[in-house]
């Protein structure tokens, strides 16, 4: 009995030793696979990386390429821009030179020329008045066939402004006015009768008796005056005809050279 286990263990020792080399066989194996699996994957790896840096580079050439390009038409259009600014400094100084040169000078006799012409329109209109200061014209008086005009004013005066001395009154000359063709203003009324006195003492006092006389509606008495001023008298007695409608007094005075449109209100000093 002792013997058969001893003989027993003994071949199961036997048998132990010889399996035990087979799991080390088993081990180193499954180890060396592992070696490979490692070698692989660290290819795999470098291989990847190696793609991803080689399209890295193709990426960032072509990007390279294009900021390249891209800079190379940015300086082309500031190369342009500051061609044209250049161009544009070259065509003000031009300007510049042509203004200091030329347009100035030039100015300097325009106005030089505007005030002489100034006064010479001013002389003028001073003659005119100094000429015409010894007529009055008559307007609304009724056209008669083979009217005498002379007769026609020492009848007016004697009539409508009640002036006894009207017989006495020397008159120079006379005539109708021919009216302006192209003017629409009182379409149907006679013809002004322009009238040069002797003496100035009898044009002012037909004056004055003008003024403080009430005129039937339709008929006027005015000085006569250069055609300018004659136009914008008639302007601005439009003007005070409105002003009298809201309730303003007016008065329309002649000057040396001009024609002054004054107002106020009605009781006011």
């Amino acid at each position: 009995m002792q013997q058969t286990v001893s003989h027993y263990f003994a071949q199961g020792n036997s048998g132990s030793s010889c399996k035990m080399p087979k799991r080390k066989d088993t081990e180193k194996e499954s180890a060396q696979n592992d070696e490979v699996s490692n070698k692989e994957l660290k290819e795999l790896f470098s291989n990847l990386i190696q793609k991803l840096e080689s399209s890295m580079n193709e990426k960032l050439t072509a990007l390279d390429k294009k900021v390249e390009e891209t800079l190379i038409v940015i300086k082309e259009e500031i190369t342009d821009m500051k061609t044209a600014l250049q161009n544009q400094d070259d065509r003000l100084t031009d300007l510049e030179k042509l203004n200091t040169e030329v347009i100035q000078p030039q100015s300097k006799k325009v106005s030089l020329l505007e005030a002489s012409l100034k006064e010479l329109q001013d002389h003028i209109t001073y003659q005119e008045l100094r000429s015409r200061k010894y007529n009055l014209l008559f307007y609304g008086i009724p056209k008669a066939e083979n009217e005498v005009s002379n007769e026609v004013i020492v009848n007016f005066l004697s009539e409508k402004l009640g002036m006894s001395t009207a017989e006495s009154i020397m008159i120079k000359n006379s005539h109708r006015v021919p009216k302006n063709p192209n003017s629409s203003y009182k379409p149907g009324a006679p013809e002004a009768v322009i009238v040069k006195f002797v003496l100035m003492e009898d044009r002012n006092m037909i004056l004055n008796h003008a003024r403080n006389t009430t005129l039937p509606k339709g008929y006027a008495i005015r000085t006569d005056l250069p055609v300018h001023l004659k136009r914008k008298r008639a302007e601005l007695a439009q003007k005070a005809y409105e002003l009298r409608k809201s309730g303003m007094k007016t008065r329309i005075r002649e000057t040396r050279d001009d024609v002054i449109l004054e107002y106020r209100q009605k009781g006011s000093r």
